[in-house]
């Protein structure tokens, strides 16, 4: 694990001095007063690189923080503690849950209740299929942890425009009887 760590830092070094010799050409490049379409053309592949290497670093700072502390970072509970709580349904992006699932109050579920489970999964996943693929990609990534503001980062988009897309998949989920986590 201390390898890994080490791995990890050593990336972070890299990408970070990449990320910097990118900024200095946007700098050198907005410096000029005219540029031809080259130019112009460069400029925006330098941005648009300059957008990667800092989800590439958000990703790797969150990795080195997971790997040094053994726990998610953001995080309040351990994830033990949480499911103690909370017991999510397991769906294909693992991001909703049905409102009466604290039903089970034993760990041995009856055969009745694992056919209720499964088919409660399957309900999940048709949810989840409903939803346009740019709804899922924002869950998939809010699910994974990502803040509203490095989503929209990621995807060109404004963060309101993530946060409005992330709403409106709650209310779609609701209607269902659902809820998202």
């Amino acid at each position: 694990m201390i390898d890994l760590l080490k791995e990890y830092q050593a990336s972070l070094i890299f990408t970070e001095d990449k990320l910097r010799e990118i900024q200095k050409q946007i700098r050198f490049y907005k410096k000029q007063k005219h540029l031809n379409s080259t130019g112009k053309e460069h400029l925006l592949m330098l941005q648009h690189d300059e957008r990667i290497l800092n989800a590439a670093l958000r990703t790797i700072n969150f990795t080195i923080e997971w790997l040094a502390t053994g726990r998610q970072p953001g995080l309040m509970r351990g994830i033990e503690r949480r499911a103690v709580y909370q017991r999510e349904m397991k769906s294909e992006r693992n991001i909703i849950h049905f409102k009466s699932y604290d039903q089970y109050s034993h760990d041995n579920p009856s055969s009745d209740e694992i056919e209720d489970d499964s088919y409660k999964s399957q309900i999940a996943k048709e949810i989840v299929a409903s939803l346009t693929e740019r709804q899922r990609e924002i869950l998939e990534l809010y699910a994974q942890g990502f803040s509203c503001e490095e989503i929209g980062e990621m995807l060109g988009i404004t963060k309101q425009g993530v946060w409005k897309t992330i709403e409106t998949c709650k209310k779609k989920i609701e209607v269902e009887g659902w809820v998202m986590s």
